[in-house]
């Protein structure tokens, strides 16, 4: 590990993009020591621990994949004892079968495959600061038959991928802690879904099983990494994989030794290259240490059991294991304004004085947010309109098509979408793919920036739809020349009680959610104008529906109540943003 000054700056400037000039607000840096650290090595995770004291030490085991459409989540595993606040750390969800909610845990198992006219499931969400969510299933009977497929289990580190056409979704890839060995050691990945064509892969070297198709079960995750087994597929004919037991690590200075332990592992284990010593617990008991001073700092990973998979492709790959880690973020604690560079995930990271941020992604007061693909949350599908309608982040392509006579003007950030139809037979809008509204189940978020040019369509009505899912979905967002804005899922609309949209030449802030335990929320300019506990996102799911329209509607043979104006960062997120993450959105400025 090094640790590097950097000159001072009063402003550190960041550009807009890679080849352009302009400069941004810039992060301004603060009175304090300004290094950049390797992650390696070095402690994130401690706790004061003392000698002569018995501690308890729960190893969660992986869930079971063996019972089918029962598949278990994996089990908490805790460090606890007088005079320590209890570390638990959550064990993974399991993959849904039967259900349509996958399970939650550390990290969120992926949705299950819809089966016929099933929709498919959401997927499990993780814990903040311990896992990820699963991704998303894929529904049987969608551009083809017999091609359901469920999303990938979450990881300790990332997202599990979404499930495509036949084939499931790749698991979230987990973690890599330097607590016993210097070179690292990866752990708590998700498994990956089950497919009808194909399973999902899990991220090598991380723990979690693959996803398998025609009949077979389901990979097991490993042992000690708390990796969630994947799915099974060929329908009913395989069950799915066993999530990985967890483990616990405790490592601590030269001149302590454990005087007692009775759980499985090893203990007083000596680390390359360093004088101290860790134990590995693999099945819980308790630890006892002996040495001098009376007490000491020990640094520490819980690593929770892994979910199991569930049954065939239409259950989600099982979670990782959620952990308590170790050597992600160092240290822990700095000076206000220290910056260091985290040697696991390849970036320079700020400290606020409070918390650790990544300087590229996370918004900082004064600093570019990225509003890129991971802003605010993961896995956004994002319309930026920079003179296409393609969709701006990695993954699945899911680039749409611009119709009639759309160009491309000055938006709130870059360019935006210009729409310009003059009657309501032209097909002046922007088509969105089918499969994005695959993604549009249960749990999920629509935001997007609106400056209307009329408050009334082309055709003198009062209505104008900026916004349609028509295809397996009925969802629309619309106003009114009365100012009036709405969100109808296909069955009730949901309607502010007072005029919002009320000006021409105005730029407008439009997010919808709609939660499966919640109901829907309607937000305009970051002001919650309504809400109501709609929990049913359609009630007529039909896959042989019409067009997923920005900027109009569409019956099965014509266009109408068409929206006239500009349309910039049109966000599509399959899970609830908070009012937080709403507020974000709300207060977006340029990007890198």
């Amino acid at each position: 590990m090094s640790i590097t000054k950097i000159t001072t700056p009063e402003l550190l400037d960041f550009p807009n993009d890679s080849t352009s000039s302009a400069n941004t607000s810039g992060t301004v840096i603060p009175t304090g020591n300004n290094y950049v650290s390797g992650g390696g090595g070095l402690v994130e995770n401690s706790l004061t621990l003392a000698v002569s004291t018995t501690y308890t030490v729960t190893v969660g085991t992986g869930g079971s994949g063996t019972s089918g459409t029962s598949p278990g989540d994996g089990l908490d595993s805790t460090i606890s004892g007088s005079g320590i606040t209890t570390i638990t750390a959550t064990g993974g969800g399991s993959g849904a079968f039967t259900n349509n909610i996958s399970n939650s845990g550390g990290s969120g198992a992926g949705g299950q495959g819809g089966d016929g006219g099933i929709k498919p499931g959401a997927p499990g969400n993780g814990t903040q600061g311990q896992g990820y969510r699963g991704g998303t299933g894929w529904p049987r009977g969608h551009q083809g038959l017999n091609n359901e497929a469920a999303g990938g289990g979450g990881g300790a580190g990332g997202v599990g991928g979404n499930a495509t056409n036949g084939t499931g979704g790749a698991g979230g890839i987990g973690i890599i802690s330097y607590i016993k060995n210097p070179a690292g050691d990866k752990y708590a990945g998700g498994g990956g879904g089950g497919g009808r064509s194909a399973g999902g892969l899990a991220i090598s070297g991380y723990g979690g099983g693959d996803g398998s198709a025609t009949g077979s079960t389901g990979g097991d995750g490993t042992d000690e990494q708390g990796g969630g087994g994947g799915s099974s597929g060929g329908n009913v004919g395989g069950t799915g994989g066993d999530g990985g037991d967890g483990i616990i690590i405790i490592r601590y200075p030269d001149g302590i030794t454990v005087n007692n332990f009775t759980g499985g592992g090893t203990t007083d284990n000596a680390i390359s290259g360093s004088t101290d010593l860790y134990s590995k617990i693999t099945s819980s008991g308790t630890i006892e240490f002996t040495g001098t001073p009376s007490s000491f700092t020990a640094d520490y990973l819980v690593l929770a059991g892994g979910g199991a998979g569930g049954q065939d492709e239409r259950g989600g790959g099982g979670a990782g294991g959620l952990r308590t880690s170790y050597g992600v973020t160092r240290p822990a604690t700095g000076d206000d304004g220290e910056f260091r560079y985290n040697e696991q995930y390849g970036y320079v990271e700020y400290y606020d004085g409070t918390n650790w941020y990544q300087i590229a992604d996370e918004y900082i007061t004064g600093q570019p947010s990225t509003c890129i693909c991971n802003f605010p949350v993961d896995n956004s599908i994002l319309y930026q309109f920079e003179d296409n309608a393609n969709n701006t982040c990695p993954g699945v392509t899911y680039d749409a098509t611009a119709g009639g006579n759309i160009t491309y003007d000055t938006g709130l950030f870059g360019k935006a979408a210009k729409l310009i139809a003059t009657t309501d037979s032209a097909a002046d809008a922007i088509t969105i793919p089918d499969a994005v509204a695959d993604l549009v189940i249960n749990d999920f978020t629509v935001s997007f920036w609106m400056n209307p040019s009329y408050l009334t369509d082309t055709g003198s009505l009062n209505e104008v739809n900026p916004f349609a899912f028509q295809k397996g979905r009925r969802y629309f967002i619309s106003f009114f020349n009365t100012g009036l804005i709405q969100a109808y899922n296909g069955s009730s609309a949901l309607q502010s009680s007072t005029g919002v949209i009320n000006q021409t030449g105005v730029w407008y802030n439009v997010v919808m959610t709609q939660s499966s335990s919640t109901g829907r929320a309607l937000y305009v300019n970051n002001i919650l104008v309504a809400s109501d506990g709609s929990t049913s996102d359609n009630a007529s799911y039909n896959p042989g529906g019409s067009e997923n329209i920005i900027g109009g509607y569409k019956s099965t043979s014509a266009w109408g109540l068409m929206f006239r104006g500009l349309i910039d960062q049109f966000r599509i997120i399959p899970s609830v943003l908070t009012t937080a993450q709403i507020t974000e959105l709300y207060n977006e400025v340029v990007c890198n």
